[in-house]
């Protein structure tokens, strides 16, 4: 296998590892110690200022300290290695003129997250 094709499927690999971690150990875990009341990162549409101040209320030092060493470190990782794995994606698959501008809005996309 060509180390191209290697590093790219390495990096699929790490990012579904990463986020299978997310979405069936940290964000659960989060979610369970604060009475179900959902994590930041499972509100896709956002909440608002009361609904953040119970959640915030509702956890425990324990779960707090989890959310900002474990969680939040998944978090930063997950949006690099899919974005770099979108970049191989895009450069390998997609047509000669798309390649940097598909390239480019994934950077602008991971850098904003």
């Amino acid at each position: 296998m060509s180390r191209p094709r290697l590093l790219f499927w390495a990096l699929v690999l790490a990012t579904g590892a990463v986020y299978l971690a997310m979405v069936l150990w940290s964000l659960p875990r989060i979610t369970e110690a604060t009475g179900g009341l959902m994590p930041f990162d499972l509100r896709p549409t956002g909440y608002s200022l009361a609904e953040a101040r119970a959640f915030l209320a509702a956890l425990d030092p324990a779960t707090t300290r989890f959310y900002l060493d474990v969680q939040h470190s998944l978090d930063l990782i997950f949006p690099a290695l899919l974005g770099a794995t979108l970049i191989l994606a895009f450069i390998a698959l997609a047509p000669a003129r798309l390649k940097l501008p598909l390239a480019l809005i994934v950077t602008v996309e991971t850098l904003s997250d």
